[in-house]
């Protein structure tokens, strides 16, 4: 069975890129920053989707210019 549904790569760029900026509320920061790490894991470890990828350039570069920062944070062991 096929899902469409948005590239989890974009959506964990996105709720990282979301997580550092100053205007975003503590609470979510955390929440989103969470969540990034946990779908860009998935989509690295287990879809095998590479975030070096020519499927994302049509994203602004403020998104994928965080991709190594995400993946780095994504391997790291919760604190």
């Amino acid at each position: 069975m096929w899902v469409n549904c948005l590239d989890p790569r974009a959506y964990a760029l996105h709720k990282f890129w979301v997580s550092q900026q100053l205007s975003c509320e503590v609470t979510k920061k955390r929440r989103d920053a969470d969540q990034a790490r946990a779908v860009a894991a998935v989509a690295n470890d287990y879809l095998n989707l590479s975030f070096n990828s020519k499927d994302l350039t049509a994203l602004p570069r403020q998104l994928v210019s965080v991709a190594a920062e995400l993946l780095a944070a994504a391997k790291e062991p919760e604190a």
